[in-house]
């Protein structure tokens, strides 16, 4: 048992520092000579005519009201992302239809290799970049902070796959939307340029990875976190069976004879004695 217990030990800390090491690799930029040409195009914008129409929707007890103001296609680097879909985002709690923001690189930013030399975080609904090169050249008008609103179950799918790293294509519509709720009123307009630093809303009908970075990392993190709890719960079995089969210690047991030979009994004086 004790062999045993050693082997689960040690298996179970060799996965722990692989899904440690693998996590911190799952989100690593693709190099250049991994891009696919179509990411150094420009993102394609063009008004919608009259008969594109605004639309409802209902989502959750929401109703949404939609108005698309251009079609719009975009193909990029994701570079930094967020998801809503989780119950600890207050957002997400007024707005259920917004699945997902992720933040894209194109053009000049990806083809000259400068993002190798920059930092990308998600904050606060802002793609921010950041580099310690002196004179670095990087567009800010090739990077844009994309929310997305999917179309239908698929793209909401497809959505959930995309990851930092992975070269995506969206298509669909830039789109001003306003919120209803039950104590919720209010709208959300779209960015229609790239120079004004604000996001663009996409109400997504395609997407599509072009090409998933960190396949193998992804895979190694999956595997190995799986395998952790996995042999978590054993170790934790093996733990409990091994203290069920410890010996039990035994206790000295102390017997107090009483000396019944009245020889040997000592007399005290009586405390109280008749003076008759």
């Amino acid at each position: 048992m004790k062999i045993l217990k050693g082997l689960v030990l040690f298996l179970l800390l060799s996965s722990l520092i692989l899904a440690v090491f693998s996590f911190t690799k799952i989100n690593d930029l693709p190099s250049k000579e991994h891009l696919k040409d179509l990411v150094y195009q420009q993102p394609i914008q063009e008004e919608v005519d009259l008969s594109v129409k605004p639309f409802e929707i209902e989502k959750e007890g929401f109703f949404y009201k939609i108005t698309p103001r251009y079609h719009y296609e975009i193909l990029g680097i994701s570079v930094a992302d967020y998801s809503y879909d989780n119950w600890l985002d207050f957002f997400r709690r007024k707005d259920p239809l917004f699945k997902k923001d992720i933040c894209l690189i194109w053009g000049y930013n990806a083809q000259s290799e400068n993002y190798e030399e920059v930092s990308f975080k998600y904050r606060e609904r802002d793609c921010i970049w950041e580099t310690e090169k002196e004179n670095l050249i990087f567009n800010n008008n090739e990077i844009s902070m994309n929310h997305l609103l999917p179309s239908n179950e698929k793209i909401e799918n497809l959505m959930k796959q995309a990851g930092v790293g992975d070269q995506v294509y969206i298509k669909g519509y830039l789109v001003n939307y306003q919120v209803i709720g039950l104590d919720t009123n209010f709208f959300v307009n779209s960015s229609s340029s790239r120079d004004d630093n604000r996001f663009e809303v996409i109400y997504v009908t395609d997407l599509k990875i072009l090409a998933e970075a960190n396949l193998g990392y992804k895979i190694l993190y999956r595997m190995s976190k799986y395998v952790f709890l996995i042999l978590l719960i054993i170790y934790i079995i093996i733990y409990f069976i091994s203290v069920g089969k410890r010996p039990a210690i035994k206790k000295r047991e102390v017997v107090t004879k009483l000396d019944t030979d009245p020889l040997r009994q000592k007399s005290f004086p009586a405390v109280f004695e008749d003076k008759d």
